[in-house]
């Protein structure tokens, strides 16, 4: 857990509690605190760093205040929409992937060693679902938190990297194709930031609102 604020830990009058997963702190969550924190001087943000999936227990035994989870959102949380993000493979220029003009499926990916996320990421499950419903074994052959280091294995032809596009992979050489189901929609889910109802504070409810208003007013995942 860290300590986020501008002011004095001394004169800090509430603490909020966030979840969420590293992707998110280093995308639009990051731009987003730049400024919120300067506008609440009083206040202590305490970040707790997890797999979205991880987070939504996190949230309901209450170890956090608020956490950015994927949909579907239990009944027993309130919540406010922040973005839709796709999964991409992600490969060195001139792979054969390179000269798919679309989207590519677990059958495509087949042969290749792959590099995903850990379990506990959404991105990870929807990937392994997909590749049960396509009855393909996939080839994993590393498993990391951080995306940037999934593209670095890929970039040193290590493999095939499979994340979100909320990982920022913009100074790298790598290509990329959304990984689609058998009827070609890109695998995705969407975010949102979400907190107890029984703890629906004036100031957790702002902070779900100002974020969510932020995110969908400035930033789009990178894979668009």
């Amino acid at each position: 857990m860290s300590d986020l604020r501008v002011a004095p830990l001394a004169t800090a009058t509430s603490t909020i509690r966030l979840g969420t997963a590293g992707t998110a702190a280093g995308s639009f969550l990051a731009k987003f605190l730049s400024e919120w924190i300067k506008s609440h001087p009083d206040t202590v943000l305490r970040v707790v760093e997890d797999g979205a999936a991880r987070l939504t227990r996190r949230l309901w035994e209450g170890e956090v205040d608020l956490a950015i989870i994927a949909s579907p959102i239990p009944a027993s949380f309130e919540s406010y929409p922040i973005t839709r993000v796709g999964i991409s493979a992600h490969f060195p220029p001139g792979h054969a992937l390179d000269r798919m003009a679309s989207g590519v499926t677990a059958s495509d990916l087949a042969p290749y060693p792959l590099l995903v996320n850990q379990p506990s990421f959404i991105s990870a499950q929807l990937i392994a679902a997909e590749f049960e419903q396509a009855s393909v074994r996939p080839n994993i052959v590393y498993r990391s938190s951080v995306g940037q280091t999934l593209g670095s294995l890929a970039e040193a032809g290590m493999g095939i990297a499979l994340f979100s596009e909320s990982v920022d992979m913009r100074s790298t050489s790598l290509r990329s194709r959304p990984m689609v189901d058998a009827e070609g929609k890109q695998l995705e889910f969407h975010l949102r930031i979400a907190w107890r109802r029984e703890d629906d504070a004036p100031e957790l409810r702002e902070f779900g609102r100002e974020l969510s208003e932020f995110v969908m007013s400035n930033w789009q995942p990178y894979g668009h």
